[in-house]
């Protein structure tokens, strides 16, 4: 017959495991609801997921957005 300690050290071992298993799932569905739902600008939808716009549309309204010699406002040097 088993000690009652030994009978937790079991019971506390499984409830680590399967604590650790749940958080690592609820993780993995985090993942995987962003992948089937991806928050991104309706140029880069159109482009890449949807591939409703072709290669000289999407350059075309990438330049309108961002005129050469324009520096994107994100950057470190459009601060200056």
């Amino acid at each position: 017959m088993e000690s009652h300690s030994s009978v937790y050290k079991k019971r506390i071992k499984i409830f680590i495991l399967l604590s650790l298993i749940a958080i690592l799932g609820a993780f993995d569905a985090g993942v995987l609801w962003l992948a089937i739902h991806p928050q991104v600008p309706p140029l880069y939808r159109a482009y890449y997921l949807d591939h409703s716009i072709d290669e000289n549309n999407f350059t075309h309204q990438m330049m309108k957005q961002h005129p050469e010699g324009a520096s994107p406002s994100d950057t470190p040097d459009s601060k200056l």
